[in-house]
């Protein structure tokens, strides 16, 4: 206790600066030592009384309900005048004020049992107890778990209900087999699963009480049937059905029904007998689950006095007897009313002894199991209506002109019945003359007849030349070759005519030397045509062929030009040539096969001339020139080292989105080629800074050395990306807000001021260059771009930026005082990393874990000793990020 409640005698009733404790007597003489202690209340303020009573003095008091012992020793359920006292005791004045020392769910007292003594001595007469009053009591918590069944065939759900004692606002959590069940907070829980289940209730203030484990079964096990049945067969008129049934459920309760043709049912034989065929069900219910299962018996057949009904193939016509089909039985169709197929054979085959047409009658014959038959016949006729065929030997034409006509010809013939064989025709009619004049034909003709007198007539036609007149060959007139040095033809084409022949292209031969020029530049050749026709007729014809001819080059004068320095390759130069035949003049050429040496630009301008004879001459003239050289430009994004998120997953591109919490300045690399956001295959071109000082921002690019930007693109706002024209976000930089557009190489650059007010997102974007050579000293160059068309910023309500809805998170106590807990449940396997940030975006906090999907992750921190009251936690993982607030209970953090 804080403070003594109490002394034992009067204190320093003296006042000799000590305490005295004395013993007093019961008569109060201070010459006895013996008797009882004084107690004497030591209050902290003396000015409240810590102990008030009351006597009964007015009159009579009901006693409590379980009355009272009176003055001589019997019940009465009054305290007589002036036997009653009430009175009140100020714990906090006694120094007895434990909720100062002790938490809300537990307390040193419970209750407490008041006595009454007829004087102050020990040895005084116990004359009453009363009682208990409370004091400062804690009651017993607790939480019990009623179910209102088991699972089941009928029942799919469970409903579990939580009553906590004593009664109060409880929050509630719900566990299967120790597992917690997310988003369960009532106190009633419906689960469709058996199981392990049980519920921690909690007050507000975070007594908590745990219950029991209740189970929930589940019995579904379906009973086992089995149904047999049987064929009315031509003396059978009765069929009795065979049924079984069974359960390994131990506490089942089955119950069957039979179910078939006419509405029949049965629920008390379990084989009973039935005279109608159809399918039969047999149903077995288990009472005690609700389960159930059936089987089919099928009974057929029917007692027989019907014959089968039998269906004979169609009638058949055929062109010879060796079409005749054999007899199949497949091919009839034969159905009985028992359902059983009838058995058929072939009786036999009988002819009308006809010909030309013959027809053949066909017998089949169907019996049933009980004896029954029918019989069905078949037509075949056997008529040749087709007439047979001569092989054609087709035209003929004689090889010769003028050859004799041959006395006949042979070929043979065949039938679809008949045998064939061998024929010879006619000895040819008049000879004809054709309409060219150049030919004549003559028609030979052959005849044959089958056994039904089918006949087919076949001719063919002989054809052979006649011509007597030469064949003229096309005249192609003296020429020269196109160009100098050309090759002399192989041979020459050209065309020739007859009367008679086809005609046609014909060569020439190879040619002869014909004598050259007098200057020698002009060679000829000769070249002869000779054609003969078919029937030996022909004719002859030449061509004088000529050409130039020139083996010497010409001459190339190549144009006097001094080194270039910062100055492109000229597009063209111009030289001159000359040649001894040919008239010369200028020629031009551009740079080719252009070349670095260190920071020397080399091409190489090639000039060629070719005269008229195709002789050609080449000559290379080399220009250097000194020149700025850029090279490896590529993308570059800002990343801040730690509050970055990576477009990916969100958008196919790479670069970073960076959250500004509270005004500072923030310095990030600039990463040029980090491709997929992966800064290892990236390269730092330089740093920007971001400076939110008083709600301005200013930007400012610093390229490193060696590192030049061609293009910036900046964007800042309230959301993580920014919105394009058609309304959905987007990360390509020609939709962000600040565009400085195309830049000149410039080392620096600076944006801004920017009026921003809270939180907000920064993507910052540029196109870098490597500077490889220069011809001059190069200095960098600055830009500034001061943004003047814009609404100022406003994101004041952008404190908790949630990068993925997938990835979520729980912290509690909310608010916390030393220690907090971060839980956390995802549907995929995962890294996770938790950080937590101070308002400067400082990391206070941080811890790495794999998680495997679909489990409970929890993981807890010990803040005490940081300052702040208001911190971020960052929870990163494979999919994504997310960052939520938390505070502090204490204020003076």
């Amino acid at each position: 206790l804080l403070a003594r409640p109490f002394n034992f005698g009067d204190g320093d009733a003296d006042n000799d600066g000590t305490v005295e404790f004395e013993f007093w007597p019961c008569d109060n003489d201070t010459a006895n030592v013996w008797g009882y202690a004084l107690i004497t209340p030591n209050s902290p303020n003396p000015a409240i009384t810590p102990l008030a009573a009351q006597d009964n003095t007015d009159g009579d008091v009901a006693a409590p309900p379980w009355k009272t012992i009176s003055t001589n020793g019997g019940v009465t359920d009054v305290y007589v005048d002036p036997t009653f006292t009430e009175f009140g005791v100020n714990a906090t004045q006694f120094g007895l004020d434990q909720s100062s020392v002790n938490g809300i769910c537990s307390n040193v007292f419970g209750s407490v049992i008041v006595k009454s003594r007829s004087s102050t001595s020990f040895t005084a007469e116990l004359k009453d107890l009363v009682g208990p009053f409370t004091l400062g009591d804690t009651p017993e918590y607790s939480v019990t778990i009623a179910k209102s069944g088991d699972l089941n065939c009928v029942v799919n759900e469970v409903t579990l209900t939580a009553t906590a004692l004593p009664p109060g606002a409880y929050t509630y959590e719900w566990f299967k087999d120790g597992i917690l069940i997310v988003g369960e907070i009532t106190d009633t829980l419906l689960v469709t699963m058996p199981g392990s289940y049980s519920v921690k209730a909690t007050l507000p203030g975070g007594c908590t009480a745990e219950s029991e484990p209740i189970a929930v079964l589940q019995n579904i096990i379906e009973p086992t049937v089995t149904a047999t049945g049987g064929i009315l067969e031509c003396a059978v008129e009765q069929v009795q059905l065979m049924g079984t049934i069974g359960s390994t459920n131990p506490d089942a309760d089955l119950t069957f029904e039979w179910t078939g043709p006419d509405s029949y049912s049965n629920t008390t034989e379990l084989n009973p007998i039935v005279t109608v065929a159809g399918d039969y069900t047999l149903t077995v219910t288990d009472n005690n689950n609700g389960c159930d299962n059936f089987d089919i018996a099928v009974v057929s057949g029917d007692p027989d006095v019907e014959p089968p009904v039998i269906t004979c193939p169609s009638d058949v016509n055929v062109q010879c007897s060796g079409d005749v089909p054999a007899p199949d039985i497949n091919l009839v169709t034969a159905t009985d009313n028992s359902g059983a197929p009838p058995t058929v054979i072939h009786v036999g085959d009988s002819s009308d002894g006809l010909t030309c047409p013959e027809t053949i009658t066909r017998t089949y014959r169907a019996t049933d199991a009980c004896g029954n038959s029918a019989e069905c016949t078949q037509l075949i006729i056997i008529n040749d209506t087709i007439d047979p065929v001569i092989v054609d030997l087709g035209d003929v034409v004689l090889d010769l002109c003028n050859q004799q006509w041959p006395d006949n010809f042979t070929t043979t013939w065949t039938d679809n019945c008949s045998a064939g064989g061998d024929i010879i025709s006619d000895g040819g009619g008049a000879v004809v003359l054709n309409p060219d004049g150049c030919s004549q034909s003559r028609v030979y003709t052959f005849t044959v007849s089958d056994d039904c007198l089918n006949t087919d007539t076949s001719t063919l036609t002989v054809t052979r030349d006649y011509d007597e007149t030469d064949p003229e060959i096309a005249d192609i007139p003296d020429y020269q070759l196109a160009t100098c040095n050309e090759d002399w033809p192989t041979v020459l084409s050209s065309s020739w005519t007859d009367n008679c022949s086809t005609g046609g292209a014909i060569d020439s031969d190879g040619g002869v030397d014909d004598g050259e020029s007098a200057d020698g530049c002009i060679q000829y050749r000769l070249y002869t045509f000779t054609v003969t026709d078919d029937c030996g007729n022909s004719d002859t014809e030449t061509t004088r062929v000529a050409r130039e001819y020139d083996m010497t080059d010409p001459e190339i004068q190549l144009p006097s030009i001094e080194m270039l320095c910062n100055e492109d390759f000229p597009l063209e130069l111009t030289a001159t040539w000359t040649d001894n035949c040919s008239q010369g003049g200028n020629v031009s050429a551009g740079p080719t096969n252009i070349s670095m040496k260190e920071c020397i630009e080399q091409a190489d301008y090639v000039f060629t001339v070719e005269d008229d004879c195709g002789n050609t001459k080449t000559e290379t003239l080399k220009l250097e020139r000194e020149i700025e050289l850029y090279d490896k430009c590529e993308t570059a994004y800002a990343r801040h080292k730690t509050l970055n998120e990576c477009f990916i997953p969100d958008f196919s591109r790479w670069g970073w989105t960076n959250y500004i919490a509270t005004e500072g300045i923030y310095e990030m690399y600039l990463y040029a080629g980090a491709g997929r956001c992966d800064i290892s295959n990236g390269t730092i071109a330089g740093i920007l800074i971001l400076e939110y000082i008083d709600g301005l921002v200013t930007v400012t690019y610093n390229m490193y050395d060696n590192f030049v930007m061609n293009e910036a693109h900046l964007y800042i706002g309230c959301e993580q990306y920014p919105v394009g024209n058609n309304g959905d976000l987007t990360v390509a930089p020609g939709q962000y807000n600040f565009k400085p557009g195309t830049l000149d190489n410039v080392s620096q650059l600076t944006i801004g001021p920017i009026e921003v007010d809270g939180p907000f997102y920064m993507i910052g974007h540029a196109v870098t260059c490597e500077i490889l050579c220069a011809c001059d000293a190069t200095e960098g160059t600055s830009d500034s771009y001061e943004p003047n068309n814009y609404d100022p910023i406003d994101c004041v309500d952008n404190l908790a930026p949630d990068f993925d809805d997938a990835v979520d998170f729980t912290v509690y106590p909310v608010p916390y005082k030393d220690v907090v807990n971060i839980a956390y449940e995802f549907d995929f396997d995962t890294d996770v990393t938790i950080e937590i940030f101070d308002r400067h975006g400082f990391v206070v906090k941080k811890a790495s874990s794999s998680y495997l999907r679909n489990s409970n992750g929890l993981t807890q921190f010990d803040l005490s000793r940081i300052k702040d009251q208001l911190l971020f936690v960052k929870v990163s993982t494979n999919s994504g990020n997310v960052i939520k607030k938390i505070i502090s209970t204490n204020r003076k953090r």
